[in-house]
């Protein structure tokens, strides 16, 4: 059984050549790159992983929750969000 999605028909409606591959990437960033919705999802997580660690009795290793964390941080960088936007 050949799994399908949306993005797959997206990116397979373009012939394979290397001229296409920006256009299908375009493509998929006009569908899917809401950028307030990325950096909406990544603060709710870094704020899940505090509290969470906060509520516990038994917290993460502390290098798991730096993992983590910076793992969030990396990708609202990536979405050119920082520290100084957020205080």
């Amino acid at each position: 059984m050949k799994l399908k999605s949306e993005s797959r028909e997206i990116v397979e409606s373009f012939p394979i050549t290397d001229e296409n591959y920006s256009s299908a990437l375009q493509s998929l960033k006009e569908r899917y790159g809401r950028k307030d919705l990325l950096i909406d999802f990544y603060v709710r997580e870094l704020l899940k992983l505090v509290l969470n660690n906060a509520n516990r009795n038994k917290s993460d290793p502390l290098s798991c929750l730096y993992n983590k964390l910076s793992t969030q941080l990396r990708a609202l960088s990536s979405l050119g969000v920082t520290s100084e936007m957020c205080g």
